[in-house]
């Protein structure tokens, strides 16, 4: 019994470490960590939690972890290795190597890590890159500080009227079977979460049977009018529309 125990610890230790870290380069790509989301909600969710809060095992993001990380020097590759030796507990090593390696991207995304053209693996550049260095997570920005323009909203809102207010209502409340994207289920769903993963998810989905019509530039104009609609503030920059500035940026 005390060895599951310790790999339990020792898994928290450096899985949480990801969470107040932003490294420039991007890591890993948005495909790589949606398979991951796939394995997680599989394999991992059940003990971690659905928003990698903690549940029967440790959280998997969090400041407390983040400072851990920073005092025992963690890096990106002790995490790919401490997830793909001793996960998932009860059949450590079971996955292949390519789904721990999208896994640990799937954490890294909803850390605030940026994605880049390149899948994480064992070779990856920057695995040695510490994952507590209060320097980059300096680096982090919250949507409550301003991060779009009263310009980009207003295009966002004209774009939003134009593909989305059918199925998601002028309010941003829903419609039937479509999600409120305002208020306090929104938030519940994406709050703490990258802008990016947003961004992403309307890219992938959205309008629904052809998802990345819009664009990316159009796309973050519509994210900056449902930032909006949710009560953060407009700033004097445009929310960016790459992947890396998007995922600097949480959903707070």
């Amino acid at each position: 019994m005390k060895r599951p125990i310790a790999l339990i610890l020792f898994t928290s230790a450096c899985l949480c470490s990801v969470t107040g870290a932003a490294q420039g380069a991007g890591l890993y790509t948005t495909s790589q960590a949606q398979r991951g989301a796939t394995i997680y909600a599989r394999q991992c969710a059940a003990c971690h939690g659905d928003t990698l809060a903690g549940g029967a095992g440790p959280a998997l993001k969090g400041m407390a972890f983040n400072e851990m990380a920073a005092s025992q020097h963690l890096t990106i590759k002790s995490l790919l290795d401490v997830t793909s030796r001793t996960m998932p507990l009860t059949a450590p090593g079971s996955l292949k190597q390519e789904e721990y390696a999208a896994l640990t991207a799937f954490i890294l995304q909803q850390s605030g890590f940026p994605a880049g053209d390149k899948p994480l693996s064992e070779v990856s550049a920057n695995l040695g890159d510490s994952l507590g260095n209060a320097a980059t997570a300096a680096a982090m920005r919250t949507a409550s500080q301003g991060v779009y323009t009263d310009a980009q909203m207003a295009q966002g809102k004209a774009f939003y009227s134009d593909n989305c207010l059918q199925c998601h209502g002028g309010e941003l409340d829903g419609v039937e079977d479509a999600p409120p994207l305002a208020g306090k289920l929104f938030i519940s769903k994406w709050g703490g979460l990258p802008v990016g993963t947003l961004h992403a998810f309307i890219d992938k989905s959205m309008p629904p049977g052809n998802g990345g019509a819009l664009g990316a530039v159009s796309e973050a104009a519509v994210v900056a009018y449902i930032l909006y609609k949710n009560n953060f503030p407009s700033g004097s920059t445009p929310l960016p529309a790459d992947p890396a500035g998007l995922n600097s940026i949480i959903t707070n």
